[in-house]
């Protein structure tokens, strides 16, 4: 199969561009990165440029069946900073490449990665969240991911293409260390690697869904391959409090962290567990790698690099 990612020289888009090259898909990257950010070692067509280089060539797409939108510049905290510039980057963004899909001669799927960490907003309770979970962003990141899912299905009622929209947990793994803004579990391990304090927004009883990017990236790479319509979470169904991973960190690294704990702030929902039930009924998928197993073997690579 021919598939086209955007961003596929990011932090998740690189694990996926890599499995998918593994599984004998031919894979092109719309990326302005010249490298991915995860060396997987994979061959691949890098396509230079973003959504104005693809504009310019049309025939970038021939072929192509599916398309893996995975670009998007913000993070919460940046794209809070500067909403303007978020929305024109990241939905307006998407909203051109959408444009240029309308003409793709022989597309036949979309695969979006939303976020299921923003998108449902405070959610309340401590239930795990299933898809069909009131829609209620507390941030410009989860407000800009919900305006792409909607602009997505009405492409996908036009156009006839199935629409797979995926709204992960809060991947980690590597390779995000090489992006700017860092998850929580590499900004920890790296920090106490440097020597450097971390920061603890609260009292680090904020709990959330940890997910290794390459379960991730295994579960796209099977929503690109079973080609099924819908809205599906993927995350490890686990909550862990920002307490219990400085505990597991700790542990990893055999020594304590630094932290400087500081005001909480207001776009981190308090509690964000999703249920990902449907990605393994639909999907035959389930995450295999436990967080605190990630974060051990987290902790070993980046030491290494450090020596």
């Amino acid at each position: 199969m021919r598939i086209l990612i955007t961003g596929g020289n990011g932090f998740i888009g690189s694990h996926f561009v890599g499995q998918a090259v593994k599984a004998g898909h031919e894979v092109s990257v719309l990326s302005r990165k010249a490298q991915p950010v995860f060396a997987h070692g994979q061959e691949f067509q890098h396509l230079p440029g973003g959504y104005e280089a693809l504009a310019a060539h049309p025939e970038w797409l021939n072929g192509v069946e599916t398309v893996v939108h995975a670009a998007w510049s913000s993070v919460p905290k940046t794209a809070t900073a500067d909403m303007q510039g978020d929305v024109q980057a990241n939905v307006i963004g998407t909203l051109k490449l959408l444009e240029m899909l309308k003409d793709a001669p022989s597309l036949k799927h979309l695969v979006f990665l939303s976020s299921g960490g923003a998108v449902y907003g405070a959610a309340g309770g401590e239930q795990s969240i299933r898809e069909d979970h009131p829609l209620e962003p507390i941030s410009a990141y989860g407000v800009g991911k919900l305006s792409a899912e909607k602009y997505c299905q009405l492409f996908s009622n036009e156009t006839g293409v199935q629409l797979t929209i995926v709204r992960p947990s809060n991947p980690f793994g590597m390779g995000q260390i090489s992006v700017g803004v860092l998850g929580v579990v590499s900004t920890f391990l790296v920090n106490a690697i440097q020597g450097n304090p971390s920061k603890i927004f609260g009292d680090g009883s904020v709990v959330r869904d940890y997910l290794h990017v390459s379960d991730l990236a295994r579960f796209l790479c099977k929503t690109v391959e079973c080609r099924k319509s819908g809205i599906y979470n993927c995350g490890s169904g686990i909550g862990t409090s920002i307490n219990e991973v400085v505990e597991a960190v700790e542990s990893a690294l055999g020594r304590p962290l630094v932290v400087n704990r500081i005001p909480a702030r207001a776009f981190d929902p308090p509690h964000i567990v999703l249920d990902n039930s449907q990605a393994k009924l639909n999907f035959g998928w389930t995450p295999e790698i436990p967080l605190k197993d990630g974060i051990s073997a987290l902790a070993r690579e980046l030491s290494s690099h450090a020596d």
